[in-house]
């Protein structure tokens, strides 16, 4: 997988785009942000790129997940197959590392899924910091208008 982004950017719209390219799999994972049409006044490409790169990266390991759970399924259908032979032997080397194996797979899963909500937590956060400062912002501005005014 290739973790160096690919960002475009739309002036006329405000709209970033993140791709990230899987290169074994042929997958792109994407995050995009759009800014909002009370934000156009403050609109950047910094904003909008590091926005959309939190959600691509969140992206990313979903479907990382994705996969986790597709490989865990298919180690657990082949100890099932194994368990059901009568020459299946629990204490073989080949069934510890597969239940290894498949324990790692749990384990992705699991650092997946707190990696996503880590994700989605941060740009939470950025988003409601951005809020606050541009409407520092616009407090400013209008004092600065009114006092031109008088």
């Amino acid at each position: 997988m290739s973790f160096k982004p690919i960002f475009e950017w739309d002036e006329d719209t405000g709209t970033a785009l993140c791709i990230f390219k899987d290169t074994v799999t042929n997958k792109e994972y994407t995050g995009m942000a759009v800014c909002h049409p009370d934000d156009m006044d403050m609109c950047s490409k910094i904003t909008g790129q590091e926005i959309a790169l939190m959600r691509a990266a969140a992206e990313v390991y979903k479907g990382l997940k994705d996969i986790y759970v597709i490989e865990e399924k298919a180690l657990k259908q082949l100890y099932f197959s194994m368990n059901q032979s009568k020459k299946f032997n629990p204490n073989s080397y080949e069934t510890k590392m597969l239940l290894h194996q498949i324990q790692l797979k749990r384990e992705g899963i699991e650092f997946a899924k707190e990696m996503i909500k880590e994700h989605q937590k941060n740009l939470k956060e950025y988003l409601d910091d951005k809020d606050v400062f541009y409407k520092q912002i616009r407090e400013r501005r209008d004092k600065l208008d009114k006092a031109k005014q008088n």
